[in-house]
């Protein structure tokens, strides 16, 4: 996550709303994937027991 907060504020505001609609998607989708990501791990690990 730190290469979110590299980039000044600023900069993220001025992006045109399509883009700034695409970035919040893309951040989400991601999120999403890891969050999928760790419970595929989880239950393996819980098999494995």
């Amino acid at each position: 996550m730190t290469t979110f907060a590299v980039a000044p504020a600023e900069d993220l505001w001025s992006i045109g709303r399509g883009e700034k609609v695409l970035l919040t998607i893309g951040i989400l989708l991601t999120l999403l994937l890891i969050g999928v990501f760790i419970f595929i791990i989880r239950m393996a690990r819980k098999d494995e027991e």
